[in-house]
């Protein structure tokens, strides 16, 4: 039963197209200022790093 499971999903698998596996569910436009997410533990020098490179 696990087998033919796998073997459908496989076969399903290959027939969508290989663009639609790399495109994302996500498209965003490339235009205007970009934002940037810094995350990290406290006191590891987030805030440094922003204002040397701003």
């Amino acid at each position: 039963e696990l087998r033919t499971k796998i073997a459908k999903l496989s076969k399903e698998a290959a027939k969508t197209p290989a663009t639609a596996r790399r495109g994302g569910m996500y498209h965003i436009p490339r235009e205007g200022a970009g934002q940037v997410v810094l995350v990290g533990l406290p006191n590891v020098g987030k805030s440094q790093l922003v204002s040397s490179l701003t």
